[in-house]
């Protein structure tokens, strides 16, 4: 079962492909089983370009690489980049990063129409504080919309749904006071009906 980790939801700036090379996202993973980045790329233009998706981590290295094709982004809902769950991934950073693999013959020009329908949405608001985003590996100010996931067994997912209950019902005052309402006006309804 993949669960959700980190989730920058919010889109007020679009970073375009066009003379960039690359764009890419830190985050920390607080969870092991790391399997799942989601980014909002968009190509309205539908053009199929051959692109790689990295993950790196905090040393630099590529722990997971996928290939794809523009065809591949989803312009509805964000592009989900799913790989083997890294175990050793709790408290870790990492850097995402999506980059083009074009001809490296094609003059500037050429490669800046290729690339040109082609954005990931962006925030400028800070709301994601674990990273930043970078564009060409310089800090752009923006963070990108983006989640990650982690994978866990059914099993773990329920004992800690149960272990976790009654701490994450006493931090929501306003459900515990209205289920004791609930719950008193049914026990004196049944005592009531004795």
């Amino acid at each position: 079962m993949n669960r959700l980790d980190n989730h920058q939801p919010l889109s007020t700036h679009n970073i375009y492909f066009a003379k960039i090379d690359s764009i890419s996202q830190t985050f920390i993973s607080h969870r092991a089983n790391l399997n799942i980045v989601s980014i909002c790329l968009r190509n309205p233009n539908r053009l199929l370009i051959p692109l790689r998706f990295e993950l790196y981590d905090d040393d630099g290295g590529v722990v997971r690489s996928l290939d794809f094709t523009g065809g591949n982004i989803d312009n509805f809902d964000c592009t989900k980049f799913q790989f083997d769950p890294i175990s050793s991934s709790k408290d870790k950073k990492y850097t995402a990063q999506i980059h083009s693999v074009i001809d490296p013959l094609l003059d500037p020009q050429e490669k800046a129409a290729v690339q040109s329908g082609i954005y990931v949405e962006s925030h400028g608001g800070g709301d994601y504080i674990g990273g930043n985003a970078y564009i060409n590996g310089a800090d752009s100010g923006y963070d990108l919309h983006f989640k990650t996931f982690y994978r866990q067994d059914i099993q773990t997912v329920f004992k800690e749904s149960y272990m976790s209950f009654s701490y994450r019902v006493m931090q929501d005052r306003a459900f515990i006071i209205a289920f004791l309402i609930i719950l008193s006006f049914i026990f004196f309804k049944h005592h009531r009906a004795k």
